[in-house]
């Protein structure tokens, strides 16, 4: 018998999966369907990231995964987040292993680059170009498909453990909750392979077992995020809410006094001389001046560097709202949300008495100032019934009522001013009311885990309605009938009172000027000694001197004015006492006052206002 040479065939370490027995051309069209599917999940996790659909230029790298967690939308306030970003992150893992396991390593090439190009994302493609060689390879590819997969899945788990970044969270339940998306990817993965693996038994991995699996998850994830966020909400998070007064860092209060310190050291060295108490002054001088005169020039100390970074972020944070603005719909209820916030910006100054006083840099926007006038306007024209309209129309009435006519056919805008107070003062009762009447909302997926996520607040909240039904209830007090006598005089010195921030280093003096220059009869003297009154800081002071102008003006509006403030104090320092018999002195001290106010003005706002303090706290 004669043998013959058995054919030596080199070995393949790299092999085709089930899927590449079938027609090339069959193959190749559910390839590219999947490929461009995988381009569109790519640009949704992208979008979701730094909301962008498409970034093909570099850097291709992405950042820790945590951050991307808690901004722009944070799963604490989202918790729809956590399954968004959980089934986003496995179908990104998966399918290229997938691809790789049923066709070939080179069929999952192109998958990897996607996740470089379109995902930005170097770290996880590195991981899926392991999975992918790893489940491609020959010994390394087992009898069982479904163990192979998940087994390989383990490069990308290492990628979420070990890229997430700094925990931030100090809670236990809260620090565990922000690997929760990984844990969502892992089990969805195993499901995603399990699903495809099985059916692909049955159906003999035919080419079309990956696509339709694959186009179910991307739509349903989308359709999840759009429903239960939004790509609005989205945008608002981003480029609105992050820039807001309270939220942004750059406006929040701190002491000058470290920076002071160290260029007091420096001038020191310099010029030994001079003692601590010279250079001390100079500098808080130098600040003092640094925000009065505003230069956009290259800063040459601490205070010009505060200033230049003040109006550089205040800029920053308008142009972002801006870019909201020209996105969205502007009926879109975040609109008024996000003119609100500018509308805020706009007014907001530093506070030059707490950095006179307390070497403090200290951001307020207490007072409208005339540069918002369009923006409030705007957001009263487009969503005349939101909350934010409220405050609106009562910052558009100090900003009308301090109006100085500067021609002959113009006229004061005090009834314009009523009119907006009126309104806002109605609506600030509907809602106050509305909102008591609603329940609180159910915990997310139960009261324990509940506790975990941050309660949503809406931007105007109860105590700002609160803040601002008090507000408008004594501007309207002051825009009254008594001040408005018709009299040019009279009026031009109501909308200068109207025009003073008590915040300003001249408010004082302002006062001063305004009562020695007082026409006689003066209507507006009452309310200027009340203004007065009211900078005095020393409790006992304030009272002996409120109680002086409720006899001095009594029921005018000065006087109720200090009636109501004394009320006030006296409630407030009827929670600082111990002794039972002081805390019922000063509550009837107080209620006497408030029915005094209820029996002089009746059916004002000022009596409404009174009559729910006198409600809220009953004789004991």
């Amino acid at each position: 018998m004669i043998e013959y040479p058995s054919e030596q065939f080199p070995k393949q370490w790299f092999t085709d999966g089930a899927t590449m027995r079938y027609h090339p051309r069959k193959r190749t069209i559910y390839w590219m369907i999947n490929m461009g599917l995988f381009v569109l999940l790519n640009m949704f996790y992208l979008r979701i990231r730094i909301g962008e659909w498409t970034n093909i230029d570099p850097p291709y790298v992405t950042g820790k995964l945590i951050p991307t967690l808690l901004s722009p939308l944070n799963i604490f306030e989202y918790p729809s987040q956590i399954f968004t970003i959980g089934i986003t992150m496995a179908l990104l893992c998966t399918i290229p292993i997938l691809t790789a396991l049923l066709y070939n390593f080179l069929h999952s090439i192109p998958f990897i680059l996607i996740v470089i190009i379109f995902g930005h994302n170097f770290e996880l493609s590195m991981c899926l170009l392991a999975s992918c060689i790893a489940v491609s390879f020959e010994p390394m590819r087992f009898k069982s498909k479904f163990v192979a997969a998940v087994l390989w899945l383990l490069p990308e788990v290492m990628y979420w453990g070990l890229y997430s970044g700094e925990n931030p969270e100090q809670d236990a339940l809260r620090w565990a909750m922000l690997y929760a998306p990984w844990g969502i990817a892992f089990l969805s993965s195993v499901m995603i392979f399990g699903i495809v693996i099985g059916i692909g038994h049955f159906i003999r991995y035919k080419p079309g077992v990956i696509m339709p699996i694959f186009g179910l998850y991307l739509g349903g994830t989308v359709t999840f995020f759009l429903v239960n966020i939004g790509m609005n909400e989205h945008n608002f998070q981003a480029y609105v809410d992050r820039f807001r007064p309270s939220r942004n860092p750059a406006f929040q209060d701190r002491s000058i006094l470290p920076l002071i310190e160290k260029e007091m050291a420096e001038r020191k060295a310099m010029e030994p001389y001079l003692t601590n108490e010279i250079i001390k002054k100079e500098l808080r001088l130098q600040w003092r001046w640094a925000f009065n005169s505003i230069s956009f020039e290259t800063p040459s100390n601490a205070a010009n560097e505060a200033v230049f970074k003040f109006y550089s972020e205040k800029y920053i944070s308008l142009d972002a709202i801006k870019y909201f603005l020209d996105k969205v719909n502007p009926q879109h209820h975040r609109v008024a949300d996000a003119l609100y916030y500018m509308g805020l910006l706009k007014d907001l100054k530093i506070d030059p008495i707490a950095l006179r006083d307390e070497d403090t840099l200290r951001y307020r926007h207490d007072f409208p100032a005339l540069q918002s006038k369009s923006t409030w306007k705007q957001l009263i024209d487009l969503h005349r019934t939101s909350d934010p309209a409220i405050e609106a129309r009562w910052r558009l009435a100090r900003i009308l009522a301090s109006h100085q006519p500067e021609g002959e056919n113009e006229r004061f805008q005090f009834d314009q001013a009523q009119q907006l107070l009126n309104e806002a003062y109605i609506n600030c009762k509907e809602t106050i009311a509305k909102r008591s009447k609603v329940t609180a909302p159910e915990p997310f997926m139960s009261e324990k885990l509940g506790s975990l996520f941050n309660v949503s607040l809406p931007t105007i909240t109860n105590e700002r309605l609160s803040y601002l039904k008090n507000r408008i209830s004594l501007d309207a007090l002051l825009l009254g009938t008594e001040n408005r006598t018709g009299h040019l005089e009279h009026e031009k010195r109501l909308a200068k009172f109207m025009s003073l921030d008590p915040h300003q280093l001249n408010y004082e003096q302002d006062l001063q000027e305004l009562k020695i220059n007082s026409p006689q009869p003066d209507p507006l003297l009452d309310n200027i000694e009340m203004a007065q009154t009211l900078l005095v800081k020393d409790i006992d002071e304030r009272i002996f001197r409120l109680s002086d102008i409720t006899k001095k003006h009594d029921g005018k509006d000065g006087g109720i004015h200090a009636m109501l403030e004394l009320a006030l104090l006296f409630l407030s320092e009827r929670e600082r006492t111990d002794s039972f018999a002081d805390k019922q002195e000063q509550l009837t001290q107080a209620r006497n006052y408030l029915q005094r106010i209820i029996k002089l003005r009746s059916g004002t706002y000022i009596a409404e206002l009174s009559q729910e303090l006198l409600n809220n706290n009953p004789i004991e």
